[in-house]
């Protein structure tokens, strides 16, 4: 990847754009969820909704007035029935750019509709994420052959009343990477006598993280919230035991202010790699109108275009703009010579992506696809690092 690339993906991940017109923040979901869209707030005596924008890092604002006193951090309790007559998002909407979209809200605190990405927290109940995603073989620097990744996701969050004024949120990670080569990586640098043979692989096949993010969020205070969390971790291949290098602690603290139309996001995060690095966490969130989002954030950007309301299922385009780091502690089978050795290893890179998702009531899914450039494997110990050639990336996932 050439210099000018890398310097015009930083400008467009560090300085937000001007906007004229028009999905981790930071534009992880966990980071700015806490802003709600317009949400459909039931009015007495018709309990007709009336559409009002708000900035709501807790899912309080909107919830049904019938709603039993909640209980610090109580397990989750079915909810049924629809007393206060919340109406769900519509069937088909034709034309979303002429006609208002309409968001809609159920029990719970989960909106959707229009900016509906900008969730509030489910309180008191369980939410799953399983996502995927495929980066195919691509060939990497000298004499190593191809490498691939195959990736798998998987979280449960749980999210309840810490104490007045504050939310806690424990989500459970458990993350799987089936790597596909390259030749050994330590192999010397002189060519040995006899050809490398092309099926040799000095990564193990399969690593994993297994963590757990402790996250505290505020609620609006004269237009300030701020979110702190703690994400321990072990990223490992499990051969041998562990050690210290399997263990990682992230961590992060954000600041929001709201302005009418526009939040400013002001924070840093640490992440403890081979190379480690405290990042900001910093940006803009946009929102113009009801069908545009811009979330202009590092190190994830996100801008959304509302297509509208389909069958019950709230329908967003998107493009982003990632900025990715992940390690894990593994052993280097040295395949052309010499013991395997003990080290780490982190992947960097960027990413472009283009993708749909959907949402209905407390179901949304995605699907995206784009291209990962700047990439390169990095080592802690001696085992020297390569480059891995720009090439396709596809994602998926569903949360429930």
């Amino acid at each position: 990847m050439t210099a000018p690339v890398k310097i015009l993906v930083s400008l467009c991940l560090l300085i937000p754009a001007v906007v004229s017109a028009s999905e981790p923040g930071l534009l992880i979901d966990t980071v700015i969820r806490g802003q709600s869209p317009a949400a459909a707030v039931p009015t007495a005596p018709t309990y007709a909704p009336v559409y009002a924008p708000t900035y709501d890092p807790t899912p309080v604002t909107g919830y049904p007035a019938a709603t039993p006193p909640t209980t610090w951090m109580a397990m989750p309790v079915m909810q049924t029935g629809n007393p206060m007559g919340i109406v769900p998002a519509p069937g088909v909407q034709a034309a979303p750019w002429a006609a208002q979209p309409t968001p809609g809200q159920v029990p719970g605190g989960m909106t959707f509709g229009a900016h509906a990405s900008l969730q509030p927290y489910r309180l008191n109940a369980w939410t799953g994420r399983v996502e995927g995603g495929f980066l195919p073989r691509e060939s990497t620097e000298g004499r190593l052959g191809q490498f691939g990744v195959t990736e798998l996701d998987v979280e449960l969050e749980f999210s309840g009343l810490f104490m007045p004024g504050w939310i806690f949120s424990f989500t459970q990670i458990a993350d799987s990477r089936w790597w596909d080569g390259p030749s050994d990586p330590g192999v010397d640098a002189d060519p040995p006598a006899t050809p490398l043979p092309t099926s040799g692989n000095g990564l193990p096949a399969r690593v994993y993280r297994i963590g757990w993010d402790l996250e505290l969020a505020t609620i609006n205070q004269g237009g300030y919230s701020a979110q702190l969390a703690f994400t321990p971790s072990m990223a490992t291949d499990f051969d041998n035991g562990v050690d210290s290098d399997s263990w990682q602690f992230d961590g992060r603290g954000v600041i929001y202010y709201k302005y009418p139309g526009m939040t400013i996001a002001l924070g840093a995060g640490y992440w403890d790699r081979v190379k480690d690095r405290v990042i900001p966490y910093a940006g803009v969130i946009f929102k113009p109108d009801a069908i545009w989002e811009w979330q202009l954030m590092f190190p994830q950007s996100r801008i959304s275009v509302f297509l509208g309301n389909y069958g019950g299922n709230s329908s967003w385009m998107y493009t982003k703009a990632e900025y990715h780091v992940e390690s894990y502690d593994m052993t280097v089978q040295r395949t052309h010579g010499g013991a395997p050795l003990r080290d780490q290893v982190e992947f960097e890179d960027y990413r472009l992506m283009m993708g749909f998702r959907s949402e209905a009531l407390q179901y949304s899914s995605f699907i995206e696809a784009g291209w990962v450039f700047g990439r390169e494997a990095r080592f802690g110990g001696p085992t020297p690092g390569f480059d891995i050639a720009d090439g396709f990336i596809g994602r998926a996932g569903i949360s429930f």
